[in-house]
This record gives C-alpha cells, structure tokens and sequence, in this order.
C-alpha cells in the first residue's frame, strides 16, 4: 500500500469520526459543508480508492456548484476507475466544456481512450494536454505517450517520451522503469541498469524495479547492490513470481563466487563460496509495477572463470592515495585482504573511463576483465587491496564524499 493511499484512509477515518462525533447523519452533511469542502474530502476518498464514497461526495459537491470543471473532472476518473464509460466521458467532456485548457482533463480522457485501444485519440488527447504550457504535471502526458508508442511497437520514441518526462520532474520513478525496461530489451545493461537505479531511488517500494537492478547487478558482480534489492522484492511483493525469481539469485549467491579471481591474492584461482567472501554492509542501503496510462493524482555474483585476464590502468604518475599498512588477521588465525570495488559494466570503455576518474583523483584504480559464461566480458572497477578492513572503510567514504559513486568492500581470504 502506498503511503499517499494510507495517509489519505487515516484522513478519512479522522472525517467520519468528525462527522459522527458532531452526531451528523448523512443527508445533513452536504448542508454543512461548502462545494470546495465537500470536493476535498470527495478526494481523499478516491485517493483511498473508495470509489463510491467519493461519488457520493463529488455529486454533493457538484449540486452545490454544477459549473465547477474540477468537480466534474473528479467524478470523470472516479466513474473511469469503475469503469462506467459513459459517465466518465460525460463529465470529462463537461469539464473541458466549461475549462477548454483544462490538460489534466485531456490527460484523462487521452487515459480514457487508450484503455478502450483507441489509440488516435489518446495521443490526440495527451498532446493537447501538453500544447498547455501551464501544465504542471506535463510528465504525466509524457508518461503515457511513452507508454502509447511502446504499445504501438516504437520503443525509440517512447524513451524519448520517458527521458523527456524525468527531464521535467526528475524524481519521477515510474519513467526510469520503463526507461530500463527499453533499454535492457536492447542489451544496453549498464545504460539500463542504471535506470533501474534511478527507478528505485525515487520509487523505493517499486518491486518490479528492485527484481530487474538486483537481477542485472548479480549478473556483473555488484553483490551488495544485489542482495539489498533482490530481499526488498521478497519484502514488498511475497508469494509472488517475483518473489521466487528474487529467492532463486539469492540462492545463487551463496554458492556462485570466485573469491580468488581478485588479481595477485591467490597462487590458484578456483570457485570459492561466500564463505571466503564477506560483502560489508555498514553504510545505510534505506536510498536505497506494470504501468497503465497515468492519471493526474494531487545480475549473477562474480561467476565462475577460469584464468581471468587482468588489465590494469594504474598510472606511476598518478598521484597515490595513502595505502596504509596493517594487520590483516582474522580472528580465526586466516589472512583477509579487503578489496574496494566501485563499479561493474558490461561495456569496458564504461570502467575505464571511471577508472581514469579515480586516479586523476588519486585512486590507485585497476579494471579486472573476466569472461561471464552467458554475458561474455565483464568489468569491474577496483582498487588495488589493503590488509585492514577500516582502511577499506575509509577509502569507501572518502570515494563517495568525491562524488565518484557508492563503493562496497569485498573480503577476500589470502592463502
């Protein structure tokens, strides 16, 4: 449940205590209250999706002021949510009758029609939404545009509709989705899972989005990343496909890491369990659903390899970063190294170029390139392994305080 649909329910179970605890029975109510009022509270009812009440209150609303156009713009979606098309159409048409600029109308009807598949006169509708430059929340006709295109087979055009809508309100979740959606269709996986990022930033309980950044993050080796969104999946949509997708990668990743593929530990490089591998977890992860036509409403661990190649882009000229001695002992009596890893990409030129960013930073960055048995070659940006995990730590804050991304530390037993 989202929390503007909770919040609005709370809203409401304050109204009907009100109203009850004034001893008002129902057919004295339209008398107590204004149009304006009785609208408002229309709309905290259809925000809680209470259909009916809110038609209840809209009428009221609108036998006080039957020439308000947001009254019938109100009682045009809340009849479409019930999907009583002829009333519905009646009042959003009667809206713009008496508004003819009235975009979240157009946005309504264009909504309207692409539901029923006509989709001339969606985009009819939605463009005229959008010929309003006073329109607020122009990303909502954007929005479906997109969403219009992908349904007519031009996922092109519908990215640019996407991209155009999180250009005008850059928060907007929903869009990066899609946007990830289109571009991981065409194998652009750093482009897309990057999208998925930004689709789950802005709209962390979005499990649709947490399934596809944590299946691609698993799939280049960004375990920390993966884990976190892969259990949110689990958390926000149980008993469910995704759900058991997500369970079947966490499973994956406790039996699937190459804990000797890290360059220089190890004289022999052979698959290893996490049990060799630790991801730390301190740093707060809290920043971290199909879509219909929008109204207007107030990645597989480290895999398996075998003799990795190793490319480095360490320059000697660069300035270095202090690497700090100390002891690497497990309390066990094992030797750990701890690795900083700041990104993994499908596409080398992607870790270079960040690679480069961190050493004209004074890194002393490496990209590793391994062969993924289904994706090919994969690269990840790391730096070169210190022996204590607080130095590790620092090195992660002091990446992240640079603007250079988040980081994560990877454990790795020295034999």
């Amino acid at each position: 449940m989202s929390l503007q649909r909770l919040s609005a329910q709370i809203a409401i179970l304050v109204i009907l205590l009100l109203i009850h605890g004034c001893a008002t029975v129902e057919r004295d109510i339209p008398a107590r209250y204004s149009a304006e009022e009785l609208r408002g509270l229309g709309e905290k009812f259809l925000t809680a999706e209470d259909y009916n009440q809110a038609l209840k209150f809209f009428h009221w609303a609108k036998d006080k002021n039957p020439n308000d156009p947001l009254t019938h713009y109100d009682l045009g979606i809340t009849y479409d949510e019930l999907s009583m098309s002829a009333e519905a159409l009646h009042h959003l048409h009667r809206a713009l009758e008496l508004s003819p600029d009235y975009s979240d109308a157009h946005n309504a009807l264009g909504r309207h029609h692409a539901r029923k598949g006509d989709l001339d006169k969606a985009q009819e509708n939605f463009e005229k939404a959008l010929a309003n430059p006073l329109y607020e929340t122009s990303h909502l006709a954007l929005f479906n545009l997109g969403l219009l295109h992908e349904k007519r087979g031009d996922p092109g055009m519908a990215l640019q509709y996407y991209e155009e809508a999180t250009r005008r309100f850059p928060r907007y979740g929903l869009a990066y989705y899609r946007m990830g959606k289109i571009l991981e269709a065409h194998r652009m996986g750093d482009e897309a899972r990057l999208a998925y990022g930004k689709a789950i930033e802005y709209a962390p309980n979005m499990a649709e989005a947490h399934l596809r950044y944590g299946v691609m993050s698993y799939l280049v080796g960004e375990l920390e990343n993966a884990f976190y969104s892969l259990d949110r999946v689990m958390r926000l949509a149980p008993n469910t496909a995704m759900a058991e997708e997500a369970r079947s990668y966490l499973s994956h990743m406790n039996t699937i890491v190459d804990a000797d593929s890290v360059h220089g530990l190890a004289g022999s490089r052979r698959a290893s369990s996490l049990t060799k591998v630790e991801v730390m977890r301190d740093r707060d992860l809290s920043r971290r659903a199909s879509p219909e036509i929008q109204p207007h409403t107030s990645a597989q661990p480290s895999p398996r390899v075998s003799e990795p190649q190793v490319k480095e882009t360490a320059s000697s000229a660069s300035p270095q970063r202090r690497l700090p001695d100390g002891g690497g002992k497990d309390v066990q009596g094992g030797k750990w190294a701890y690795i900083v890893q700041v990104g993994s990409y499908i596409h080398r030129p992607n870790a270079v170029r960040l690679a480069e960013r961190l050493e004209n930073k004074g890194y002393r960055a490496v990209v590793r390139q391994f062969e993924h048995e289904v994706l090919g070659d994969l690269h990840v940006v790391q730096l070169k392994p210190v022996e204590n995990r607080s130095d590790a730590l620092a090195l992660v804050n002091d990446i992240e305080k640079d603007g250079m991304g988040e980081a994560i530390v990877i454990r790795v037993s020295v034999e």
